[in-house]
């Protein structure tokens, strides 16, 4: 090998590596942790990142507590009212010691910046939940065209008071008139006169069995006074309850809030013009928004201008000065009165919602975008009507029973939380019972011949009176009795009546347990009458209908049960045994897809999963027979007092004609193979025909429903018990004498005949029910308001506000981690 020359860098040689040793002959591992296996997804328990709050946004600095700190609105930077404290301080000492005092008790009491607003259909109850009683305004708008616009068509369907009387007139008028079996003719009896005498009928039977004896001949007794009666003439310095009527000219706005509108004599009896007419507008029906005045009116701006409706009574029930007697202005009409609250200040308050059971998804997250948006609240927490009756009333559980002024609405709450099968809402309210009332006066030759209840605000108001007056359940009281009334119409001396009345005063409020009386006719809901309603498949999949017209509206297993009578007859055992189970389950599954291929109700019969044997035993053995009777398309009502309608049965409902979703039903999946044919079912729309149902009744399947089919029969026991012995009954036709005792003589009928099938006990031994009036005889329409006004001053609600910022960065998906039912 030749050597390098010299000066050459000198090249390195490695020594070769020894051979490895026995411990380094297998590699080692770069780290001694174990790779977990994969997650079985079906065990998964975890929260991680399920919840708003462990998002980034969540994670950030707290809100500053309720009522100290402003959440910017609309880009407008406000201010702090501590900074206005200082400012004012500067110029004042004792008044900075004044206000300084306040801002500390708010902070200690933020119920003094809390807003309890409670919408209803005719009044809109406010305040704050320092409050002892709240501010209840008329929830009414009246409009008329500006000057120079062109004249709009008029509504195409009137209100449902007004329905009812173009109804009943039309009755009287095709049915005057029969041939009898001689082919002579002869007068035909008035349909509304045979009700009447079948409730006459159970008037009679009912003191019978109370041993009570009624006035020999009260009726004629009662019409012929009346028809001798004449007005008395009331000088206008001796009326001290005379109506400031609502002075208007051309140059006055074009919009009237509140009391305002009502008190304008367009809507008493005076004319109108015939180029700018007064309409009124009531936003809120049967407990949700009402849309189908301003579609008729303002056409695709319906939404936006029933929401601004809304704002307007709410910003003017808010910032309308207090009360204050001596600077009323008598020349402008009846005085508007508020909260006294700044509309700058809005920043700094949050507001309690109270929302209906039944409620509408769509209707909830525009009120709170409206709230939040464009109002600026701070933070907003929403709750159910009945979980608030019951918190005002102490009661963790209980059966709440609204009775309003066109709906009535049973839900069963227990331990706080609404049991979401349970509700049901009834088309028939307080308005029905005036109206009821109104034409058993004139049918007892009333002096007031003129009596007017649908079309003229100041009759109405009169039946209304004598409505709180003299109406009772309490057959006890059944007597003659005289009463005195007031005519005040605008242009006219006031005029002084008197009626005597028998029974009438009993019959008017029979109508709830009786309702085959009611007209149901213009009270059917905005979206099935457009057939628009959606079907299961699409409530499951989370979409919802348009504003205000209900179409989202659930089908509850209580309403399921108020309809099982319309559903064909069970079949025997033998013909039960014989029907396979497969075509009972399918005749339950197939009903959305039979229906929608018939252009049925959108709303067909069908129990929602693990639902089958809660409350309807023979439910799969009806719908079974149905499908075996080959396509019987109806059945006649077979007990019409249960069902609350005479006549034959109308499960049939017209055709979807807008709306129709042609998106498979999952379930219509179940049928398949050349041996399947397609089933021709009764397509029942059952929330309609549910709404007819007596109240007992509806009241006993809501109580039905609350109970689940994997509870024991003690477990069951316990739950009915609970739930009828916790009854609470709200609203204004609550306060009617002697409701709760017929309520619960009703109810035990029914709660027996449970106690004896299921529970084998007998009659004496069976659950009783038990109505309970509010506490401290509180007015049942304030009960929902009290309930949350208390719950503003616990700290656990502060898990349920909803804060502006949240609103904003997740929408619907905040509201709904911040709710409890939804």
């Amino acid at each position: 090998m030749p050597r390098a020359p010299p000066g050459a860098p000198r090249r390195l040689v490695m020594k070769p590596a020894p051979p490895p040793g026995p411990s380094r002959e297998l590699p080692l591992q770069y780290t001694s942790f174990a790779v977990p296996p994969p997650v079985n997804a079906k065990n998964m328990a975890s929260t991680y990142l399920k919840t708003e709050a462990q998002t980034w946004l969540g994670r950030q600095a707290p809100a500053p507590p309720l009522g100290q700190g402003v959440v910017p609105s609309r880009g407008r930077k406000r201010k702090r009212p501590e900074a206005t404290n200082a400012r004012v301080a500067e110029d004042d000492e004792e008044e900075e010691g004044d206000e300084s005092g306040s801002e500390t008790d708010a902070a200690a009491n933020p119920a003094q910046r809390t807003l309890v607003i409670h919408p209803s259909t005719s009044f809109l109850r406010i305040g704050l939940a320092s409050d002892l009683y709240p501010l209840t305004v008329p929830n009414v708008v009246a409009r008329r065209d500006r000057e120079g616009a062109p004249p709009r068509p008029a509504r195409a369907s009137a209100s449902p008071e007004e329905e009812d009387g173009v109804e009943e007139a039309e009755v009287e008028e095709e049915d005057a008139e029969e041939e009898d079996a001689d082919g002579k003719r002869k007068k035909k009896k008035d349909p509304l006169t045979v009700k009447i005498d079948v409730l006459r009928a159970d008037l009679r039977s009912i003191m019978r069995a109370m041993k009570l004896r009624p006035v020999t001949n009260g009726r004629g007794l009662a019409a012929a006074y009346n028809e001798t009666s004449r007005a008395e003439k009331v000088p206008e310095h001796n009326d001290v309850m005379g109506v400031e009527w609502t002075k208007t000219a051309a140059s006055d706005p074009d919009v009237l809030l509140g009391e305002r509108a009502l008190r304008l004599p367009a809507f008493s009896g005076e004319a109108q013009s015939a180029s700018r007419p007064w309409e009124l507008f009531y936003p809120f029906r049967q407990g949700r928004l009402d849309i189908e005045p301003y579609v008729a009116r303002y056409g695709s701006a319906a939404a936006q201008a029933l929401l601004s409706d809304v704002r307007a009574i709410l910003m003017r029930a808010i910032t309308a000065p207090r009360e204050d007697l001596e600077a009323r202005d008598d020349a402008a009409g009846p005085p508007d009165y508020g909260l006294g609250i700044d509309a700058k200040e809005l920043g700094t308050y949050s507001v309690i919602l109270i929302v209906s059971d039944l409620y509408s998804a769509t209707d909830i997250q525009d009120l709170t975008d409206l709230l939040l948006v464009d109002m600026g609240f701070q933070a907003i927490c929403i709750q159910q009507e009945s979980v608030s009756a019951t918190f005002g009333a102490g009661l963790s559980s209980g059966c709440v029973v609204r009775i309003g002024r066109d709906h009535t609405a049973v839900t069963c709450v227990d331990e706080g939380l609404v049991l979401a099968e349970s509700r049901i809402g009834l088309a028939y309210g307080g308005d029905d019972v005036s109206l009821f009332f109104a034409q058993l006066l004139r049918a007892a030759n009333c002096a007031y011949k003129e009596l007017d209840f649908s079309r003229r605000l100041a009759d109405r108001w009169i039946v209304e009176d004598l409505k709180h007056r003299l109406l009772t359940l309490d057959a006890t009281q059944l007597g003659l009795v005289i009463s005195d009334f007031h005519v005040r119409l605008p242009g006219r001396p006031t005029l002084k009546y008197q009626v005597r009345t028998y029974d009438e005063v009993i019959l008017a409020p029979m109508l709830l347990f009786s309702p085959r009386v009611v007209s149901f006719k213009g009270k059917r809901s905005y979206a099935a009458r457009l057939g628009g309603g959606l079907n299961q498949a699409e409530r499951e999949d989370g979409e919802r209908g348009a504003l205000g017209t209900g179409a989202d509206l659930p089908v509850t297993a209580a309403m399921q049960g108020s309809v099982s009578h319309l559903l064909p007859a069970a079949p025997d055992a033998a013909a039960a045994d014989a029907t396979p189970a497969p075509a009972a389950q399918a005749a339950t599954n197939g009903t959305a897809a039979a229906g929608r291929e018939a252009g049925a109700s959108p709303h067909p019969v069908s129990l929602p999963p693990g639902m089958e044997q809660l409350a309807l035993p023979d439910f799969h053995a009806r719908m079974a027979a149905a499908s075996a009777a080959g396509g019987s398309t109806g059945s006649p009502i077979k007990n019409e007092i249960s069902s609350g309608t005479a006549g034959p049965s109308r499960a049939l409902t017209p055709a979807r004609t807008a709306g129709e979703s042609t998106r498979p039903s999952p379930s219509a999946g179940g049928a398949r193979g050349p041996s399947a044919t397609p089933l021709a079912l009764p397509s029942i729309d059952v929330q309609w025909e549910a709404a007819k149902v007596p109240l007992d009744v509806a009241v006993w399947n809501s109580i039905r429903a609350a109970v689940q089919p994997q509870m024991t029969t003690s477990a069951q026991e316990e739950r009915v018990k609970r739930m009828s012995n916790n009854i609470i009954c709200i609203g204004g036709t609550a306060q009617l004498p002697g409701l709760g005792s017929v309520l619960e003589a009703r109810l035990n009928v029914h709660l027996a005949a449970w106690s004896q099938s299921v529970l084998g006990k007998d009659a004496e031994s069976s659950i009783s029910a038990s109505v309970i009036p509010p506490p401290r005889d509180m007015d049942p329409r304030l009960l929902a308001w009290k309930g949350m006004a208390v719950l503003a001053r616990l700290e656990s609600v502060g898990e349920m506000w909803l804060q502006r910022r949240d609103w904003d960065a997740f929408g619907w998906r905040a509201l709904r981690e911040k709710s409890l039912f939804l």
